[in-house]
C-alpha cells in the first residue's frame, strides 16, 4: 500500500474547499488498483506471450476491465474537486520555504497544474513520477535532492491561472514583466519557432541549462535586473532569461501542456503569480508530501544501459539525462 500524507501549510488557517478524507481514500484505493494492473502486467510478461487465442483474449478483457476500474477512480476523484482548484509541486529545505508557491522570493510567477492535472498527478504511485510528469528532468531532481530539498503537492483554489503556451507566456510577460518585456518580444518569432537546443547551438556565451542548475549564485542566471544590464539582448540571452526567469526550461513546448523528459506528453500547465499560501483566495491551501527516491530510477537507467549496450544499440542523435 502507499502512504498518502496531509498536512497543512504554515501559517494558513482555513482549509481549501476540498474533501480531503475522500481526496485520499480516492487516491488510496486508485494507486491500489494501479499496483494491482502493474503486478498483473508483470506476471503476464514473465509468463512470456502466450500463443493461445483465447487465453489472450481473456487478458484482454481483464485490462479492459481494470482500465475501466482506474477511469471510474478519477471520475469520481475529479468530481470531488472544485473546478477553480488548482496544483503545484513546491520545494524547499525548510518550513518557511513552503510560505509561498515558490521558495525563490525573486520569481514572479509559479506554474501550477488544474483540476485533471491534479487527478493525473494523484494517480501516479510514486513522488519521484509525479515530477516527472510535470516536466522535471531526472538531472535537475538528482540535483535537488541532494541538495537536501523536499517536496509537497499544494492544492489550493484560484481562478487566476493562465494556460502556458506561447501566447499565454507573452500575455503573462507583458503584465508581469513590462520593464523587459519590449527587449523580450523583439526575438519572440525566434523564441516561439526555434527549438531549446538550436537556440543554445547558436549561443556561445554560456550554457544556459548549466547555469539554472548552479542557480542565482552565477552570474550568468539572467534575472530581470541581469538581463536589462546587457546591452546587446540576442536570442540566446533572451531564452535564458525565459528558463532562469519564468522556468520555461528545455523540455518547454510552449503547447500548453507539459512534457517528459522521454517527449510524453503529460497534462495541461498553467502559470500564476507569486504569493504566499496565505494570500491564496481564502487564504487556504492543502499540502501532500511527495517523497522522491532517484535509487531506484538509477537502478532501472543502469539495466536499461547494459541492455542496451548488449544489444549493440546506437544512441547517436540521442539525448539521454543520467
Amino acid at each position: 500500500s502507499v502512504p498518502v500524507s496531509m498536512e497543512m501549510a504554515v501559517d494558513v488557517d482555513v482549509v481549501v474547499d476540498v474533501d480531503v478524507d475522500a481526496v485520499a481514500l480516492l487516491r488510496a484505493e486508485l494507486l491500489a488498483q494501479a499496483v494491482r494492473q502493474r503486478e498483473a502486467l508483470k506476471q503476464a510478461g514473465e509468463q512470456g506471450i502466450d500463443s493461445s487465442k483465447k487465453q489472450r483474449g481473456g487478458s484482454e478483457e481483464g485490462g479492459e476491465e481494470e482500465r475501466g476500474r482506474i477511469a471510474l477512480l478519477k471520475a469520481q476523484l475529479l468530481a470531488t474537486l472544485p473546478e477553480t482548484i488548482a496544483g503545484r509541486v513546491m520545494k524547499g529545505r525548510q518550513l518557511s520555504d513552503f510560505a509561498k508557491l515558490s521558495d525563490q522570493p525573486h520569481k514572479r510567477l509559479s506554474w501550477v497544474i488544474g483540476r485533471e492535472g491534479l487527478v493525473d498527478l494523484l494517480g501516479l504511485p510514486r513522488g519521484l513520477d509525479m515530477l516527472l510528469h510535470i516536466g522535471h528532468d531526472t538531472e535537475w531532481l538528482r540535483l535537488k535532492v541532494s541538495q537536501g530539498y523536499e517536496f509537497k503537492l499544494c492544492i489550493f483554489d484560484t481562478a487566476d491561472t493562465v494556460l502556458a503556451d506561447w501566447s499565454g507566456i507573452y500575455q503573462l510577460l507583458e503584465k508581469f514583466y513590462p520593464e523587459v518585456y519590449e527587449s523580450v518580444a523583439l526575438h519572440r518569432q525566434a523564441i516561439t519557432t526555434q527549438s531549446f537546443p538550436d537556440i543554445q547551438r547558436a549561443f556561445a556565451d554560456f550554457d544556459i541549462e548549466a547555469a539554472d542548475l548552479r542557480g542565482i549564485t552565477d552570474n550568468n542566471y539572467l534575472t530581470v535586473g541581469r538581463y536589462q544590464q546587457i546591452a546587446d539582448k540576442s536570442v540566446g540571452h533572451t531564452r535564458a532569461f525565459l528558463y532562469h526567469e519564468v522556468g520555461l526550461s528545455k523540455l518547454y513546448g510552449g503547447q500548453g501542456f507539459t512534457v517528459s523528459e522521454a517527449g510524453v506528453p503529460g497534462s495541461r500547465e498553467y502559470l500564476t503569480f507569486n504569493r504566499g499560501l496565505s494570500e491564496l483566495p481564502g487564504g487556504a491551501a492543502t499540502l501532500i508530501d511527495v517523497p522522491v527516491a532517484l535509487h531506484e530510477e538509477r537502478r532501472k537507467q543502469g539495466q536499461r544501459g547494459a541492455r542496451e549496450t548488449n544489444q549493440g544499440l546506437s544512441h547517436e542523435g540521442r539525448t539521454r539525462v543520467d
